[in-house]
């Protein structure tokens, strides 16, 4: 890579003085931060930058975590992916949260109104969610009494040995977590409670249209005719 200059000077070694513009101060801070994690300047002195090398350097060694196959799943929907990932960081303003924040005159379920609204409780121990957890479950021909969103796709894992299904089943695990939460913000908002009936016929049609776009002609005859069965 070609050493930056700036002003005629080698770009880590430049200062930064108060008129430069914006962009100069964003490449000045990146330069300042990638030292401070390596808690040393000493990369500065380097004949050749290289933006690999560097990141190898300040990069941290994070420990696997036993979700992201499932969460980053290929063939569920980008959104139903993102929603899930919310949930596995308890990032989703339930009805707890939206309490303390002072936008909900309570803090009940939406759906059952006998407990708080956390997202433990949601996924699935309201009864209006397990019943559609059931339905979702016996939809894919999955005999396991398993009700927690982190311990169904290991469940999955262990149990199935086909990838393909695999798969399938994880999307529609993560579509089964968007449509609660579509559901619960349109009984939040709108006050209408959808049916699990219609939730379920809304989960399997986007995740059937999802697969058979994402994968085309690479799915099997076999595959495609188990896919259409469901």
């Amino acid at each position: 890579m070609h050493t930056i200059y700036i002003e005629g000077k080698n770009w880590l070694h430049y200062q930064t003085p108060l008129a430069a513009s914006w962009a100069i101060k964003c490449i000045c801070k990146a330069k300042h931060a990638c030292s401070d994690a390596m808690n040393s300047p000493s990369w500065h002195t380097k004949s050749r930058y290289s933006i690999k090398e560097v990141y190898n350097l300040i990069q941290t060694q994070a420990d696997k975590t036993q979700w992201a196959r499932y969460v980053w799943n290929r063939l569920s929907i980008p959104k139903h992916r993102f929603i899930l990932w919310m949930l596995i960081w308890d990032r989703l303003k339930t009805r707890d949260k939206l309490f303390n924040y002072g936008v909900c005159a309570d803090n009940l379920c939406s759906f059952c109104g006998d407990a708080v609204e956390t997202s433990a409780h949601l996924f699935f121990d309201c009864v209006y969610n397990k019943r559609f957890l059931v339905a979702l479950l016996a939809w894919l021909g999955l005999n396991t009494h398993r009700t927690s969103v982190s311990l169904i796709p290991h469940w999955i894992r262990r149990n199935c040995r086909i990838s393909f299904k695999r798969e399938v089943f994880y999307a529609s695990i993560a579509g089964g977590v968007y449509q609660i939460w579509k559901a619960r913000n349109s009984a939040v908002w709108d006050h209408s409670v959808s049916t699990i009936e219609g939730l379920l016929h809304s989960l399997q049609s986007d995740v059937k249209h999802r697969i058979l776009s994402v994968s085309g002609k690479k799915l099997s005859d076999v595959d495609r005719e188990w896919l259409l069965a469901l």
